[in-house]
């Protein structure tokens, strides 16, 4: 599920998210505690697998953890000592609306050339698919180790917009540590790599060598994990 505007974590009402037509204004946490008569909360899948990371996984021993997942849509939680910073209003974290570029791409639920829109999967497989590569995120990928330079251009970008916000959010809250997963950070050598070098163009100099971007540990379980920690 994706987090805000689609999920209020503090009430466990499922909002509107725009990944799941029909499920408007779903009170799913009181509806499980009745069925199972045991305490619910409810909360994103960013957010647990951000719990899980800083916990168990790659940030495990961090006092500040911020998880950036990149696969079909982008999302991020943000971990202080263990426990989720959810924010006022509970929309901390969400890097997938933070605007990259100013009047970008449009898109019906997100700002115009917010983060999601250019850098996620999907993006990246449109953008793929529109100068003839089709597969989505995972041929572009493919192509792009093939020397394909259409392909690495297009991964060259999602990186740039990527190390952009990772750069913004190091100047608002400067974590320990940037935790990454999600199918598109597949790789150490073609993602991880780069993603460092560009971020390090964006940052204050002081902060250039402790700005920690680490591969996530946990892979898809993380979710699972994750949601035990936050009863």
């Amino acid at each position: 599920m994706s987090g805000p505007p689609g999920l209020d974590a503090k009430t466990g009402i499922i909002l509107s998210p725009p990944n799941l037509p029909g499920w408007d204004m779903i009170p799913l946490a009181s509806m499980v505690e009745e069925h199972f008569q045991l305490p619910v909360k409810v909360d994103n899948d960013a957010n647990v697998a951000a719990v899980a990371e800083a916990i168990l996984g790659a940030g495990s021993g961090c006092e500040s953890v911020y998880y950036l997942t990149v696969s079909t849509g982008v999302g991020g939680g943000f971990v202080i000592n263990g426990k989720v910073f959810q924010g006022a209003n509970g929309y901390a974290g969400e890097v997938g609306n933070m605007i990259v570029v100013p009047n970008g791409i449009k898109h019906p639920a997100l700002n115009a050339g917010a983060l999601e829109t250019l850098a996620s999967g999907t993006a990246m497989g449109v953008a793929g698919k529109a100068k003839g590569i089709h597969g989505g995120a995972e041929a572009v990928f493919r192509e792009a180790k093939a020397l394909n330079k259409v392909a690495q251009t297009i991964v060259d970008e999602a990186l740039e917009y990527l190390a952009i916000a990772i750069a913004n959010l190091t100047h608002a809250i400067n974590p320990e540590v940037f935790v990454v997963g999600g199918g598109v950070m597949n790789s150490e050598e073609q993602v991880l790599l780069p993603l460092r070098g560009k971020v390090k163009e964006y940052v204050y100099p002081g902060l250039k060598e402790s700005v920690n971007i680490i591969p996530a540990k946990l892979g898809s379980n993380s979710g699972v994990i994750g949601a035990g920690f936050i009863i």
